[in-house]
């Protein structure tokens, strides 16, 4: 979900307003366009320690009368490193300001609004991470650059 329109977005605004929640993770996926390749990085905090992002959730009732609940991730335009990888990123919550994102009643979230570029790194990792079922550490594991193509060739 874009931070641009996450308030005014008739299918977002209500869980903007009233169900935020954080995502906590120990890094993410960009993916560089080059050529006509994508190199993906994992993008981490430099002391390796999850963080939070912002994200908005919701239930929804099947027709089958089952509750799903689902969430989204609020991104926002890329800054620092993530910048030189692709154009959007998340938005990271500060850990001083989970509480204040958690509150409904808080309205003024302007200035959490804003990608954070501090404290990230980047690193180009195999190709492997692009098929889902591939669920283990592989897809984190630093590769040199150029070398994804020949990994993903050994790794699958």
């Amino acid at each position: 979900m874009r931070v641009e329109s996450v308030a005014r977005a008739p299918a977002y605004r209500e869980s903007f307003r009233k169900r935020r929640c954080l995502v906590i993770v120990d890094g993410f996926f960009e993916w560089q366009r080059r050529d006509k390749a994508k190199q993906p990085f994992f993008v981490r905090h430099e002391d390796g320690k999850p963080f939070a992002l912002a994200g908005i959730w919701d239930q929804a009732a099947t027709t089958e009368g089952e509750w799903i609940d689902s969430c989204a991730v609020i991104t926002g335009a890329a800054r620092g490193v993530v910048a030189d990888l692709h154009h959007r990123m998340p938005l990271i919550v500060p850990v001083t300001d989970y509480s204040r994102w958690l509150n409904p009643a808080e309205r003024d979230l302007t200035d959490l609004l804003v990608p954070s570029q501090l404290g990230l790194e980047t690193y180009p990792v195999s190709t492997f991470v692009n098929v889902p079922a591939n669920d283990d550490l592989r897809c984190i594991e630093p590769v040199a650059e150029g070398a994804e193509l020949q990994g993903t060739l050994l790794l699958l």
